[in-house]
């Protein structure tokens, strides 16, 4: 991206002018490098519209608001006729302003995203299925016909489908060049967004849709608090849940294609495979979709599930809620005037008054129990798929200290009947099983993995398409697939990768 690289360089100049003024004389007289600081705060801002919300140019956005309110009283100045001799700020705040600018200007040149950061569209096809809750957008990467399934050409009536469903934060647009790399290895790949709910979902003509800041909250509690307690973790369940009504609308769809003449997608027949693969909410939708008693009868063609980086917020149970404890009684009553203050009466009034305050303090205790969020108490139902499943997960699963993040997942995974394997590859972190690593480097540099690397930013996209084109050879021939050093097979029962 080296129009990005350009802007943000250009930011760092302009702030740069306006804040040398105080050290050069003769730039203390142009009164317009005062205005400096408000195009480049203009620019910056322009830069989130125009290539999506970039995390590494956020702080150099919050360093301009800040400029500029500093600025303000420079450009009240512009606006007197007669000069008062106001220059600006003091050199101490400029050299200050100055440091700053170094760290935050070097955060964006730094983790800039590499050149091919635009989706494809050589190709791919869009079409819009409606249900009852809205429209579903699908991106349709076809193959060229005749393309081979790894080294083995295979008739397109039997190309093998995949569905793709993307992580809800990043959508479609972290995982195009995933579903490239697949259709180029002879998948027809289907990839899914419903706007409203992605972030952010990309329409028939390409163009992003967000989501409300109310969604984003929800997304969020999710994913930070979703394995601890159990408010947070009824918002991931509803994800999931949401996820698996859209991989049934898909799945509908794929089957009424079937032998159509007039299909958007590559010839089908009955008998062609197709695979699922998701990310986080949508890997466990997949779980749960595949574990329900009639999925092998309404789906046949399903060969198999790949489910990267999820955690099965609905394998998780909560505590019970705890029963109602009713304030303690009080016991007499606090009298309002005394006769006579005998010992008795003393003694019934202080008995009277412990009382009123222990009640008290028993229901003020009740009510901050009750306001307190239920925690996660352990595993609850684990859902068995009846067909093959390959789990892919960040390296972190192999920390003690992050174990317990994936307890669901991997209790699944050991208790899969289906044949099942786990792979996961040195250093990779929870977002890098995508187009994150080239598109959005700061993710990896932030959620790093636990092993040393032996991925770098421009193989994951490929690699992960090599696990999952392994993986569905696997279960098609018995063969596997050579995936190089670093990466971790544990099989369950059934298909192993070559390591």
């Amino acid at each position: 991206m080296a129009d990005l690289i350009l802007l943000e360089g250009l930011i760092g100049i302009f702030y740069m002018l306006a804040l040398i003024r105080p050290f050069i004389k003769r730039l203390g007289d142009i009164k317009g490098l005062r205005l400096l600081p408000v195009l480049a705060l203009f620019v910056n801002c322009a830069l989130f519209p125009a290539y999506g919300f970039r995390l590494e140019c956020l702080p150099l956005l919050v360093y301009g608001i800040i400029v500029n309110i500093l600025n303000i009283p420079m450009l009240r100045s512009l606006s007197r006729v007669h000069d008062t001799g106001f220059r600006g700020w003091s050199s101490p705040v400029s050299a200050l302003l100055l440091v700053l600018l170094v760290p935050v200007l070097g955060l964006g040149l730094v983790f800039t995203p590499g050149p091919d950061t635009e989706l494809l569209d050589e190709g791919v096809s869009s079409l819009i299925l409606e249900d009852g809750s809205g429209e579903l957008f699908l991106r349709i990467y076809a193959p060229q016909r005749g393309a081979p399934l790894g080294d083995a050409p295979l008739g397109d009536a039997l190309r093998p489908v995949l569905v793709l469903v993307p992580p809800v934060y990043g959508s479609t647009g972290v995982v195009d060049q995933v579903a490239g790399e697949l259709r180029d290895r002879g998948f027809t790949v289907l990839s899914l967004s419903r706007p409203g709910f992605d972030a952010p979902a990309l329409d028939a003509a390409g163009r992003r849709r967000g989501i409300s800041p109310v969604l984003w909250y929800q997304f969020f509690q999710a994913h930070i608090r979703g394995q601890t307690t159990a408010p947070a973790n009824a918002r991931g369940r509803a994800l999931e849940e949401a996820r698996r009504e859209d991989i049934r609308l898909v799945l509908s769809w794929l089957s009424a294609q079937a032998g159509l003449v007039s299909s958007p997608l590559p010839p089908l027949t009955a008998e062609t495979p197709v695979f699922l693969a998701g990310y986080s909410e949508a890997g466990s939708a997949l779980l749960l979709l595949a574990a329900e008693p009639d999925f092998a009868g309404r789906y046949p063609q399903v060969r198999g599930l790949v489910v990267l980086e999820s955690l099965l917020y609905s394998g998780l149970r909560g505590e019970e809620a705890a029963p109602v404890r009713a304030a303690l009684p009080v016991r007499g009553t606090v009298p309002g005037e005394a006769p006579a203050l005998s010992r008795a009466a003393l003694t019934g009034f202080l008995e009277g008054a412990g009382q009123w305050f222990l009640s008290l303090w028993t229901g003020i205790s009740l009510w901050w129990e009750g306001i307190q969020p239920r925690k996660i108490s352990g595993l609850g139902d684990i859902p068995k798929p009846v067909v093959p499943v390959c789990f892919v997960l960040s390296d972190q699963y192999r920390n003690p200290l992050r174990q317990n993040r994936y307890r669901a997942v991997l209790e699944t995974f050991r208790s899969m009947e289906a044949p099942a394997m786990l792979v996961s590859v040195s250093g990779a972190g929870p977002l890098d099983y995508s187009d994150n690593p080239g598109k959005h480097p700061l993710y990896a540099f932030l959620f790093p993995g636990f092993g040393p690397d032996v991925w770098g930013r421009e193989d994951y996209a490929p690699g992960t398409a090599a696990l999952i084109g392994g993986f569905a050879r696997s279960v098609l021939d018995g063969t596997g697939a050579d995936l190089g050093p670093g990466v971790f097979i544990e099989t369950g029962k059934g298909y192993i990768l070559k390591p």
